[in-house]
């Protein structure tokens, strides 16, 4: 499954608010993503305290507004039509969007109601087949900024810490899976020691502020492969620990590793990987915002990890599922 490729610029940390909180809410605003076809999906709205989305997400049902003026004030936060949006492209820049017109938009193997957009193509439109649709970026109504997600480097140093970091922590989880399947008659063909002996590979890493200047939050896409061990016709080939999570790293260099281990195949059914689309500093808290995606589903989330290292889902979309 292809990745689109995010821009490395962000390094500055989010800081915590150490004053008493303030009764003033932060500004309200709202989240979309572009497609790589210029139409616009809402997703979420923050009202300065509460995340919530009113546009209609499958399985919803609901007929296509001829005009703007036609789509129900109910699908808008507090009914009051957002027209005019800013998009945040992976690296950084920015791009005035106006809606122009409603548009049924096919996402997986369902469809939802989009909004076509003023934003000007600048290459070939991708066949409407491809899922999970490529995203040009994250569109905001409202005054809220967005801010790239970096993008480890393959290779680099830090890419190779971080390596180091996982490889435990991914061990003692695929185990812990391992051992759940077992009570239901599954047995993993190698031994744990064996298991263990197989190499640990990175397939993404990305990196953003943490909650004080010199600490950082890691998203992480890992893999362990298994050879086909028979000619069974049913695992026509080879078997995969596919593992994804958050690694944090505080200011003194202590780390916690937070893995979900899943047990799939080549084919990579039931995976979702992350499209980081861009990250809000909202009332002293840095959030992130993407996509997760696989073979079966697309949803949108806005994510916080706490100042302990708990990872806070503060609101998650789908937008469409096969099966």
């Amino acid at each position: 499954m292809r990745r689109l490729t995010v821009a490395v610029t962000t390094l500055a940390a989010c800081l915590v608010v150490s004053a008493a909180v303030s009764d003033e809410r932060p500004a309200p605003f709202s989240l979309a993503v572009l497609r790589g076809d210029a139409i616009l999906i809402p997703f979420a709205s923050f009202d300065g305290r509460r995340w919530t989305n009113d546009w209609p997400m499958p399985p919803k049902k609901v007929n296509v507004p001829i005009t703007l003026d036609d789509v129900p004030s109910t699908w808008w936060p507090d009914d009051v039509p957002q027209l005019q949006w800013t998009l945040w492209t992976p690296d950084g820049d920015q791009h005035p969007l106006t809606l122009t017109s409603p548009a049924w938009t096919p996402v997986e193997c369902e469809g939802l109601v989009g909004l076509r957009t003023s934003f000007q193509l600048t290459g070939p439109m991708p066949p409407p087949v491809v899922q999970p649709y490529p995203k040009i970026g994250l569109a905001v109504s409202g005054a809220q900024t967005v801010e790239p997600i970096d993008v480890v480097e393959e290779g680099s140093a830090e890419w190779k810490h971080v390596a180091a970091l996982v490889r435990e922590p991914f061990d003692e989880a695929e185990t812990d899976v391992i051992r759940r399947w077992m009570h239901s008659g599954w047995h993993h063909p190698m031994r744990d020691a064996e298991r263990a002996a197989r190499p640990i590979a990175l397939e993404a890493v990305y990196r953003a502020p943490w909650v004080v200047p010199a600490s950082f939050v890691y998203y992480v896409e890992a893999v362990r492969r298994y050879p086909r061990m028979n000619d069974d016709p049913e695992r026509p080939c080879d078997l995969v620990t596919f593992a994804s999570g958050w690694v944090t790293i505080a200011r003194d260099g202590t780390s916690k590793v937070n893995l979900r281990v899943q047990i799939t195949d080549c084919e990579r059914y039931r995976i979702s990987a992350l499209l980081p689309l861009g990250l809000l500093r909202v009332d002293g808290h840095c959030l992130w915002v993407g996509q997760w995606s696989g073979w079966e589903d697309e949803n949108y989330a806005v994510v916080e990890i706490e100042a302990d290292a708990d990872v806070k889902l503060l609101i998650s979309t789908r937008a469409g599922s096969c099966g």
